[in-house]
């Protein structure tokens, strides 16, 4: 029997504006959900922080888990086993939350069901055909999808069933953006869900499975902070970043290489166990933190997952520290590590897509002696 937390009022004086949050009965607390920042973005001067992504907040893996496993829960009236269905993820926040759902579901029904995983991006992968849309209040609002290739693109054309993940629903309008440009692509779409942490809208325009449900009202001071630049130098991404983390589409769970293994043992050996370890992705590439962390805590580890972000915030309330960090690119747009505190982790692990570049060997050494980690090897896989 589902339980639900008890509804409350929370009214917040932040430097960017006045911040009022009405929170419902919900399967989870707003304590255990997020807390509350303040963005530098004047189209927007605050953040829902979530405690359950490993973006902003360093987050056991478990608890992640436990967040795919309850949403997919409610996920399950809604998508049939067997017949074609799309799974998007919305960049940058929430490609991990969208991977872990997607491979929580494919544990739950099987991992042989025709399932498509994408990540929308803000990188450019090349000539496949895309979908522009925007993410209006983001700072860097444009951004797209590319159409899934082979046998994916098949699954993708076949499917009758779209759910879109994001970390939170406040008005709706990027899943709608989403959602119109995606329809001439998807000639047999009938059913579009949402998948979110927190509904923070009073009423959404598609089912939303979600954590915490509520509603909230801002009104913003005068930001005299200029934002930093979301645009950065005009590059390809192709040979760069990974196409195998869903930008380009996947269907099964991800694999992890043999090699991969034998690293991973060899540096659980050499870990201080009287301290957690912090395992740090990059910008989109979430996902992965999310699985070496649960991989070095079945080798004993205790482990932390976090990944860094273009999103500019304030060291203000559940954002206690901030420093920049070399962008996964190396394109210039500023890229940001949020509540890292010195001695509080016997390791930091920092995976990268493709191989670490001399910006990021600088950044682990600063880092007292944190190790970079290529997962270009890794791909995915419809077996378990």
């Amino acid at each position: 029997m589902t339980t639900f937390a008890a509804a409350q009022s929370l009214n917040l004086e932040l430097p960017t504006g006045s911040l009022s949050i009405r929170v419902g009965e919900s399967p989870w607390s707003f304590d255990k959900c997020m807390g509350v920042g303040a963005r530098i973005n004047p189209k927007r001067g605050f953040l829902f922080v979530s405690k359950l992504l490993g973006k902003h907040i360093p987050t056991r893996p478990q608890l992640m888990l436990e967040a795919h496993e309850t949403l997919v829960e409610q996920l399950s009236a809604h998508i049939e086993p067997g017949a074609p269905t799309v799974f998007v993820a919305m960049a940058e926040t929430a490609t991990g939350l969208g991977h872990g759902v997607y491979e929580a579901a494919l544990n739950r029904f099987g991992a042989d069901n025709p399932w498509v995983f994408l990540t929308s991006t803000r990188y450019d992968m090349g000539d496949t055909q895309r979908i522009d849309f925007l993410e209006e209040h983001s700072h860097a609002a444009s951004q797209w999808m590319y159409l899934p290739q082979g046998q994916n693109l098949a699954h993708f054309l076949a499917a009758k069933t779209l759910v879109l993940v994001d970390d939170e629903v406040s008005t709706g309008r990027t899943f709608l953006n989403l959602e119109q440009s995606i329809k001439a692509q998807m000639p047999n779409l009938e059913k579009v869900v949402w998948v979110t942490l927190t509904c923070l809208s009073k009423e959404t325009a598609r089912p939303c499975c979600h954590l915490l449900k509520g509603s909230f009202d801002f009104e913003a001071k005068p930001l005299d902070i200029a934002p930093p630049t979301s645009v950065g130098v005009k590059m390809s991404a192709q040979d760069v970043l990974s196409s195998q983390w869903g930008r380009l589409g996947l269907h099964g769970f991800m694999q992890m290489p043999q090699r991969f293994r034998t690293k991973l043992d060899l540096l659980a050996s050499s870990f201080n166990l009287e301290k957690p370890v912090l395992v740090l992705g990059q910008g989109e590439f979430m996902h992965a933190s999310f699985l070496v962390a649960q991989a070095l805590e079945a080798r004993g580890a205790t482990c932390f997952a976090q990944s860094t972000t273009r999103s500019p915030v304030m060291v203000y309330g559940a954002i206690e520290a901030a420093q920049r960090v070399p962008d996964p690119l190396g394109d210039g747009v500023a890229h940001y590590l949020y509540n890292l505190k010195p001695d509080t982790y016997g390791a930091i692990v920092v995976l990268c897509e493709g191989e670490p570049d001399q910006r990021l060997m600088d950044f682990c050494a600063q880092q007292d002696g944190a190790v970079a980690i290529s997962m270009k090897e890794w791909s995915s896989s419809v077996t378990n």
